[in-house]
């Protein structure tokens, strides 16, 4: 399991044990030939201490680790927690931090039960450790809580993060890059994209200067993708390309950034090269390219991929593919996405002008719409919007199909931003 990102431990447990402050810059460097010298503002025997504590945290994680396995009930969790070294306590934490972190693709809520259990297992833990696991609860709960679509949570819990780093921060820099990534990621999801940029541009700072290549990799794809929704479609091609040829690369990320820099070309009006790129990416990895990426992304990109089709005039190639994304929205019931792509998949038959096709895949999207969701309700008002228009000029031209999918496109990268009135009432088709 990937870890919940930077910055590891064995600088805070240095900080909090052995009664030292290192800078965020201070590092080990590697002689030519391959021994370790401590920087100059560091003496050999503090980093001898750091190396031994390192064991001992390794070997304290790989007892959480194992303990943790079973589920304990969160009695003897708290039982171990309140009879434990405070090394292995921090690593119990540390080992539910992570497990809160490999929760946000596809079980958000359990995530932000765990990240809840920490902090109220820390919460009378006034030491310098304790804090420093408590900041980053909240700032997994904030995460949580934004994917679960509840904003007002998600900033008062990263506020209580940044009161935390103010107060009992360790001063490393990389504690601060995943509150701006963070903040920045919510931020995006308001609208806020102008904000979001300056957090992201200034976590991607930090990371670059002192964060692992699973961190850049995560921060470099997060900060392109803001760029490709405020129309930055060169700053986020050049983002996601250097991101494709990080050190060490991580195979989620690498699907991740590969997807986006075929929508930063489409998106960007090059819908060719974005084709090009998308085959020339399949041609690479093999026909398996997207084994092992969640099947909401699969199916996002199979979406993509239609549309790029629909763009070049390839309308029964791009049938294919958007109805087979949208038979996975209709048994996973993403009403809203059924609604978007049936625009997609009516916009195929209007170049065609087949109106009757059109009318048909409008009014099945409506069937899955559910009122108890903003995002389907506002899919609906799109689909009743494009009905309504096309029953009173008795057919629907591809650029009004298009208009009121960009609209859509505009709510799904702000989805918890509020819009007051209707965010189609300014539509003039």
């Amino acid at each position: 399991m990937k870890s919940s990102g930077p910055p590891p431990l064995l600088l805070r447990l240095a900080l909090a044990l052995e009664g030292f402050r290192v800078p965020g810059k201070a590092r080990r460097r590697t002689a030519a030939g391959g021994s370790a010298s401590p920087p100059g503002n560091l003496p050999e025997s503090a980093w001898q201490r750091l190396e031994s504590l390192r064991t001992r945290f390794e070997d304290e994680l790989a007892f959480a680790g194992s303990y943790l396995e079973d589920d304990p009930p969160r009695s003897r969790i708290q039982m171990l927690l309140a009879n434990s070294s405070e090394l292995r306590r921090m690593a119990i934490l540390q080992r539910f931090i992570d497990r809160a972190y490999s929760c946000r693709l596809h079980h958000p809520k359990e995530g932000l039960r765990i990240s809840d259990d920490l902090i109220a297992w820390t919460q009378r833990d006034r030491s310098a450790l304790g804090a420093v696991m408590r900041c980053r609860a909240f700032m997994e709960r904030g995460n949580f809580l934004r994917i679960l679509g509840d904003p007002t949570g998600a900033h008062e819990s990263l506020a209580q993060a940044a009161s935390e780093l103010e107060a009992n921060g360790t001063g490393d820099p990389l504690e601060a890059a995943r509150y701006q990534e963070l903040l920045g990621t919510l931020e995006r999801d308001c609208g806020n994209f102008d904000a979001a940029a300056r957090l992201l541009r200034e976590a991607l700072a930090k990371v670059r200067r002192w964060g692992d290549p699973y961190s850049l990799q995560r921060v470099m794809v997060a900060t392109a993708l803001n760029d490709l929704y405020r129309d930055r479609f060169e700053e986020a091609d050049a983002l996601l390309e250097e991101s494709l040829r990080i050190t060490e690369p991580d195979s989620l990320f690498m699907r991740y950034a590969a997807i986006n820099k075929v929508l930063a070309l489409f998106l960007g009006g090059r819908p060719h090269r974005a084709y090009k790129t998308l085959l020339r990416v399949k041609d690479g990895l093999g026909p398996s390219w997207l084994r092992g990426f969640p099947q909401a992304n699969q199916m996002s990109v199979l979406w993509a991929e239609g549309q790029i089709l629909n763009s070049l005039g390839l309308s029964d190639e791009a049938l294919g593919r958007l109805k087979q994304a949208r038979e996975f929205y209709i048994q996973s019931a993403q009403g809203s996405r059924v609604g978007h792509v049936s625009i997609e998949i009516a916009l195929s038959h209007a170049v065609r002008q087949r109106h009757a096709d059109v009318r048909r895949e409008l009014t099945l999207g409506l069937q899955f719409c559910d009122e108890r969701s903003l995002l389907d309700r506002q899919a609906r008002e799109a689909l009743l919007f494009l009905r309504g228009t096309l029953e009173h000029q008795g057919r629907l031209e591809a650029d009004q199909l298009r208009a009121v999918e960009h609209r859509l496109d505009l709510l799904h990268r702000a989805p918890l931003k509020p819009w007051d009135p209707s965010p189609f009432a300014d539509l003039q088709l």
